[in-house]
């Protein structure tokens, strides 16, 4: 009887379950909203809260399990449109607490800004939690007036970088990590075998740690009216307190947003005015460009997204979507749009060579980075026609290296015992149960000294450099994207909004000519959301015993953000293989 009952319920719960999935449809697609009205003076709220990612919105299916990732392109596309709209007075960036790199934080800048050149009055209010408020605070000092909400923690105490060590880690649980390297600047794989900074690690973290402090001064000193010897005596300081923050002109006062008189008129929240006709405030597109992200680990293969759950650039999906936009004859050009520490060399080499047979057939490609596109992602954007990168974003990290574990410790603690039976004289190259032989070592090194040597050579043709030149600024060394441009390893500063400005100045076209921006690959057809909505069961999957134990070791409380990319590195790079990744255990703060 029972058996008889599993197809009928299954059944009712698939029937229950795509009723709930109309009504998604409905409301996602806009069912029930009314026209927005826009009354001449109105004042336009924007809230800066939680998490940005480049990426696509998330798919319907995507939402009614819960996806609430934010794209960043969209909240770019609302300061847009408040740009263009002359019927807004006034736009008050309302700040929450944030996690975005100094790249993101430099586009919202650079955003605000144009609204101020368009005449809009711009007030920041910050309402911060925590005491990492740099961010916050810098992106609030494009506005022409800044207040903090009673309660809030506004620190102003300089910039500060931690790098993390896992040397020690592996001794204690009896694992042994060989590595190879090519790069002396390579310091990512220092975070796994070192257990401090090497000399040449410091003199790079040093260097890119004074790149961020003048940017971070100048913006205080431009924003607030003050010299930049002026901010670095405030921030030396220490100013923590409220009235200090008001004496020094750090911020014009304390206010909660119902105190501001900007909000006793018209007022619009962002999200309903986001539904605003763009048409309605002149936007006429001329051209069309292609817009394909590539974030996160650069993974073979063709996912859309990590073990988990966030973005990966992974190759075959993005090779496909470059080949569909190239053979769009309505597509005028791609931007790539880069937020990626690297990954695997043979993915790189694949999107690579990707980038160039599209570039050949005539196609304009321009890359965009937003926080980070070092090593395997940096090796991805050589071959473009132009490198446009924001202001605070790292770049570079031109290097290779390998790490083999070998588990013979932690298996005598365990009571394991393994025995190796080989053919061939080098065939112990494969044993993870026994240290590398000197045999061994030599060809890991060899086949990392061959990726470098393809890595220098690919970054020399795309860049139109000499391969020694490329040398000297690869051995590993992360780049701010100040020093990038200085060095000739990008084209421009600037974020998504400068790199469409390249492609239309490529074409000869006025930098104000309106851009529509398509997506590829393209969304999933409604039929396919169902399909794949039916076959997944609706309700994800429990996790693994083994899933359960990585999550509760990355999500533990007081386990430094700046290690999150780990989990990626481990579950979705190729294990056994050389990496192109960064030293991404580093925050600055």
């Amino acid at each position: 009887m029972a058996r008889s009952e599993r197809p009928r319920s299954r059944f009712l719960r698939n029937l229950f379950f795509l009723g709930i999935f109309g009504f998604a449809v409905w409301y996602f697609m806009g069912g029930g909203q009314a026209p927005v009205d826009v009354p001449q003076g109105t004042t336009l709220v924007i809230e800066v809260a939680g998490q940005y990612v480049e990426a696509e919105s998330p798919t319907l299916l995507g939402r009614l399990l819960g996806d609430s990732g934010k794209p960043f392109v969209s909240l770019l596309s609302l300061f847009a449109l408040a740009e263009r709209d002359e019927r807004i007075e006034t736009v008050v960036i309302y700040i929450r607490d944030i996690e975005i790199g100094w790249g993101k934080s430099s586009e919202l800048r650079g955003a605000i800004a144009r609204l101020r050149d368009a005449g809009r009055k711009t007030i920041a209010v910050l309402e911060l939690g925590s005491f990492f408020a740099n961010r916050p605070y810098y992106i609030a000092t494009a506005a022409e007036e800044i207040y903090a909400v009673p309660g809030s923690v506004v620190p102003v105490l300089g910039l500060s970088a931690e790098y993390f060590y896992l040397g020690d880690m592996w001794e204690k649980i009896g694992v042994g990590l060989e590595a190879n390297r090519v790069g002396k600047y390579k310091s990512a794989v220092e975070v796994y075998t070192g257990t401090g900074m090497s000399d040449e690690s410091r003199e790079m973290s040093d260097a890119l740690l004074d790149s961020a402090e003048s940017r971070f001064v100048s913006a205080i000193a431009e924003g607030r009216g003050l010299s930049t010897d002026q901010v670095k005596a405030i921030i030396d300081e220490g100013v923590v307190g409220g009235k200090d923050l008001i004496a020094r002109g750090l911020i014009d006062d304390f206010a909660h947003m119902s105190d501001l008189d900007a909000l006793a008129g018209n007022t619009l929240r962002g999200n309903v005015y986001r539904n605003v006709d763009p048409r309605s405030v002149g936007f006429d597109p001329k051209v069309k460009l292609a817009l394909i992200y590539g974030t996160g680990a650069v993974v073979t293969g063709k996912a859309d997204r990590s073990t988990s759950g966030g973005p990966v650039f992974a190759a075959q999906r993005i090779r496909r979507a470059l080949l569909e936009a190239a053979a769009n004859p309505e597509i005028e050009g791609i931007v790539l749009r880069l937020d990626s520490p690297g990954g695997s060399p043979l993915a790189s080499e694949i999107i690579w060579d990707t980038i160039k047979t599209v570039r050949d057939d005539g196609m304009t490609v321009v890359v965009s980075v937003s926080d980070v596109a070092a090593s395997g992602a940096y090796y991805v954007a050589s071959i473009a026609d132009a490198i446009v990168i924001s202001p605070g974003a790292l770049t570079g990290s031109i290097g290779v290296f390998s790490i083999r574990p070998n588990f013979e410790g932690l298996m005598e603690k365990l009571g394991i015992n393994s025995e190796s039976l080989t053919r061939g004289r080098h065939a112990d190259f494969y044993s993870s149960s026994q240290p590398l032989s000197d045999s061994a070592k030599a060809r890991m090194q060899t086949i990392v000294d061959d990726i470098y040597d393809l890595f220098i050579a690919r970054v020399a043709s795309g860049r139109d450099l000499e391969v020694a030149q490329v040398d000297t600024l690869g051995q590993g060394r992360v780049w701010s994207a100040e020093q990038a441009l200085e060095v000739g390893l990008v084209d421009e500063l600037g974020g998504l909004h400068e790199a469409i400005g390249w492609i239309l100045r490529e074409k000869d076209l006025d930098e104000d000519t309106d851009v529509v921006l398509v997506s590829y690959p393209a969304p999933l057809s409604l039929a396919s959301e169902i399909t794949k909505l039916l076959q997944s069961g609706v309700l994800p999957s429990a996790a693994s015993p083994i899933d359960a134990a990585v999550d509760a070791i990355f999500d533990a409380p007081g386990m430094p953000d700046a290690v999150a990319p780990l989990r990626s590195w481990l579950f979705d790079l190729q294990p056994g293989s050389p990496w192109l990744v960064s030293p991404v255990f580093v925050e600055i703060h």
